[in-house]
């Protein structure tokens, strides 16, 4: 028997795809304001100012209306990405009243509504995990997405059935270590770890 650890965003299933088409929404409703953008030609810009929101959070799931405002200020006030993201974060984290503010809601909203969509599963994910079950494998997902969503997805597929163990915390080896510990009946019978 074998102890097998997955991921579950864009291993198992693809949330890149779902992530994507919320962002393009984002785009797509600052094109309703009356800016003058094709969304995917601006989809690069959005992701430069999503990864440097990323780098200043230090988590990929951070309050995205920060995102939407930024661009709002990079269309609105021609402020270069940079400057955008630096204004858009301290208004936020500061909480400083700024005028068309609403106007960032609005563009989350629609980010927020796309992003319930379940992503696609990848190919022959359930009849992998199957097979691994049939040979007696300890499944594990670990997942730093949101537990309510992560469980969502796998209700979904009906694929919590093959995990003996969900994690959403964040990845380091104090949590593998947890989780390990957590599922310690299954190693006394593993004579083979894979990681």
């Amino acid at each position: 028997m074998c102890i097998v650890i997955f991921d579950g965003d864009n291993t198992l299933w693809n949330t890149n795809a779902v992530f994507t088409e919320a962002q393009l929404g984002i785009l797509e409703e600052l094109r309703s304001f009356g800016f003058n953008i094709v969304p995917k030609d601006e989809f690069d810009k959005l992701r430069l100012i999503d990864d440097m929101l990323i780098k200043k959070y230090k988590k990929h799931e951070y309050n995205f209306r920060v995102l939407c405002f930024a661009l709002y200020l990079v269309y609105k006030n021609k402020l270069s990405e940079e400057e955008a993201m630096q204004m858009a974060y301290d208004i936020f984290d500061k909480n400083i009243k700024y005028e068309d503010l609403d106007l960032a809601e609005k563009c989350y909203d629609v980010f927020k509504n796309k992003l319930k969509q379940i992503p696609s599963l990848f190919n022959n994910v359930k009849k992998t995990l199957k097979y691994l079950n049939d040979l007696k494998c300890v499944l594990i997902l670990s997942s730093e997405g949101k537990k309510d969503r992560i469980m969502k997805i796998l209700d979904e597929y009906d694929m919590e059935q093959f995990f003996v163990h969900v994690s959403t915390e964040e990845k380091s080896i104090e949590t593998f270590k947890k989780i390990i510990s957590k599922i310690s009946k299954y190693q006394e019978t593993c004579s083979k770890k894979v990681f």
